[in-house]
């Protein structure tokens, strides 16, 4: 399991309380249905669906920015729609689940598309690639996001 897994699920088993970890003891996601959580949770982003992913995040969920900036749930769903920018791509490659009992780390390469807002002056479209990385519980209503972090991937070298 490479560095990254552990700290990810490190952080899901030290963020979800013992209830949430209790209730999810024994209960198994496959990998199909962990990587199908992940897109549904993607396309919901994408497409600004507040109730979508207000039933798909825990309560006491946590999200990561490509910039740093840490919300939680409420501040995450309060967000969308705000700011200079709609998100008019967001598509993932290279998914992969890691299964833990009671929930999966679920990776993937993504590409992110921002365009300004109508009357948003001063902005240029904006492309952003990153890695996400996402945590997923069983919980009391289901299985839930509990962790969400983007890392923004590195510029490639200008060719010579």
């Amino acid at each position: 399991m490479s560095g990254i897994m552990v700290l990810a699920l490190g952080i899901a088993c030290a963020a979800a309380p013992r209830a949430a970890r209790a209730q999810g003891a024994g209960k198994q996601l496959t990998e199909a249905q962990a990587l199908d959580l992940q897109k549904q949770f993607l396309h919901a982003t994408a497409t600004g669906d507040a109730a979508a992913i207000g039933r798909m995040m825990a309560d006491n969920a946590t999200f990561i920015h490509g910039n740093a900036i840490l919300q939680n749930k409420a501040e995450f769903l309060d967000m969308l729609g705000k700011g200079p920018y709609d998100l008019n791509k967001f598509e993932s490659k290279d998914l992969k689940a890691t299964l833990f009992d009671g929930g999966a780390v679920v990776t993937a390469l993504a590409e992110v598309g921002m365009v300004p807002r109508p009357g948003v002056t001063g902005m240029a479209p904006l492309t952003v690639h990153m890695r996400i990385a996402s945590v997923w519980v069983a919980t009391s209503k289901g299985w839930q996001l509990i962790l969400q972090q983007g890392t923004p991937l590195p510029e490639p070298a200008p060719a010579k």
